[in-house]
Formats: C-alpha cells, structure tokens, sequence
C-alpha cells in the first residue's frame, strides 16, 4: 500500500518552526497561527490542547522529523547555489511542501 502524500504551505511550515522554538510569545499575532496549525494535527505534525488564553501546540515526533527533512533540503539547495551550480525549476522549493519522508 503507498503512503499518501499530504503537503504543507508556507504558513504552516512557519507555525511548525514557531512551535519548535517552544511557541514564543510576539512572533505570532492574532489567530491565524492557530488556523495554520489547524492542519498539521490531522497529519500527526502538531498537538493541539487548551482554548483560548490556554491554547497550546507541540510538535509530535512525525512533525519534527518533518522540519529535519525540510531543513536538510534547504541546506541542500543552499550549498548547490553556492557552488555555482545552475537551478533547476524542477528542484525548487514549491509552496507547498510534502510531508512524507523520501
């Protein structure tokens, strides 16, 4: 059986690393943060608990896993620019990102 793919846009990807950083207060405004992570629950990335002021959200091991991947294709694509290899459309990051492991 294959694994479906799900993917994540660039405001979830930015809640994952605010939550990894232990969810700082003053990085994120309003409540928008919170409908961003609204998604990765339902992938197993993120734990949501609380309401309101006692709202909370960790990351699960699949959701850490996740940004370690997203991380090391950064460095990948940074460390190819940087050795003035010429970008190929096809290795870009895309806006959304896939969150099964390659």
């Amino acid at each position: 059986m294959s694994a479906s793919v799900a993917a994540l846009n660039e405001a979830q990807v930015a809640v994952l690393r605010w939550i990894a950083a232990g969810s700082p207060p003053g990085v994120m405004e309003g409540y928008t943060h919170r409908v961003s992570a609204s998604a990765p629950p339902t992938r197993d990335l993120v734990r949501i608990s609380g309401r309101g002021p006692t709202w909370r959200a960790e990351l699960t091991e699949r959701g850490r896993e996740q940004l370690e991947r997203l991380e090391r294709l950064e460095r990948k694509l940074s460390a190819s620019s940087m050795n003035g290899k010429k970008s190929n459309a096809a290795h870009r990051p895309q806006s959304t990102l896939p969150c099964q492991p390659e």
